[in-house]
């Protein structure tokens, strides 16, 4: 049964399949619709582009495609170039863009590399960074200009350690990892500065205390403020220090109401953190407190997109959010 104490979404889009991404550039929102790869025959994703104003707008009215056939699942929007996390092509995973206006999708990376994207695509200033697999099974994050490729890369070689998410600043790069039997949560930073195109480096790696040693489900958002990290591993929020002192342990912001560790969404906005779980939109604030319900799905459909694409962008007045497994743009006031 859905709480009639909350207030009732605006449906902004709706059609039948699943929805993967969601971004916002102007009064318009950009979504990907993913490909349908366990239907038979398979069918083609795409990109839609629908006015943030609209009303039940659908793939007949309201809506137009951007890019078709493809396969998208995470998207984002830069200086009028959509950029998206490609699943389509074989084992081997790519970032794409082209303009908003449409036009011949081309790769960010080498397409000879396989690179993927967790939960989101991680931009900052001008870099756009991704995970990829290095020699011998090592885990390696590649950096590059934004833009198609042509652009020198950044090799940044990890230790082996199991990447879980990623974050970065204009100068810093910050990742989790799951350092496999003993399951540490991981922290570490970069100065982007000091290391040179296509020479590789490594960043300086602390693992958290002992105590601060949780599961990490395989799709973890981290995302970040002017001096905090924040995290999810579906049962509470936490946050870290981005400069941290050799005492620093994780803070707990807030504790969620969900019976086992889930892929949690998390978005930043001014002081609150927008929180997106299979079955509630929730907002809680960056200091803490108790999380507040915006919005309810019990069918659990809210975040169904392929590997839990980031489904919420925010403008001045309100919050946008996917019903993904339903196929649908949602829209409420903040």
């Amino acid at each position: 049964m859905r709480d009639l104490g909350l207030l009732e979404p605006t449906v902004v889009y709706a059609q039948t399949g699943v929805l993967a991404g969601l971004a916002l550039a102007g009064d318009a929102l950009y979504a990907s619709v993913a490909a349908g790869i366990n239907v038979t025959p398979m069918t083609p994703g795409s990109i839609i582009r629908v006015p943030k104003d609209a009303t039940g707008a659908s793939p007949q009215a309201g809506a137009s495609t951007v890019i078709a056939d493809i396969s998208p699942r995470a998207l984002a929007v830069v200086d009028g170039q959509l950029y998206w996390d490609e699943g389509g092509l074989g084992s081997m995973g790519a970032v794409m863009t082209a303009p908003i206006t449409g036009g011949t999708p081309q790769a960010v990376f080498d397409v000879s590399e396989s690179t993927y994207v967790q939960t989101r695509l991680v931009i900052a200033g001008n870099l756009i960074h991704v995970m990829a697999s290095g020699n011998l099974g090592s885990r390696v994050i590649k950096s590059a200009a934004l833009g198609p490729a042509g652009t020198p890369t950044i090799s940044l070689q990890f230790r082996g350690d199991h990447l879980k998410a990623l974050e970065a600043d204009d100068s810093n790069l910050f990742f989790l990892v799951d350092s496999g039997s003993s399951n540490a949560l991981g922290y570490a930073q970069l100065d982007l500065a000091e290391v040179e195109p296509n020479t590789g480096g490594n960043g300086e790696l602390r693992l958290l205390q002992a105590a601060a040693a949780v599961p990490i489900p395989d799709y973890t958002y981290l995302v970040s403020d002017a001096s905090l990290l924040y995290w999810s591993d579906g049962q509470k929020i936490s946050s870290f220090p981005k400069a941290p002192n050799a005492t620093d342990v994780p803070t707990v912001v807030a504790t969620l109401d969900t019976p086992t560790p889930l892929s949690t969404q998390l978005l930043i906005d001014g002081p609150n953190l927008y929180v997106l779980t299979a079955n509630q939109l929730l907002r809680v604030k960056k200091t803490g407190g108790a999380p507040v319900l915006l919005a309810a799905s019990p069918e659990g459909t809210f975040d169904q997109s392929p590997t839990n694409a980031l489904g919420m962008v925010v403008d001045d007045d309100s919050i946008y959010f996917l019903d993904a497994g339903k196929g649908r743009i949602l829209k409420l006031p903040k």
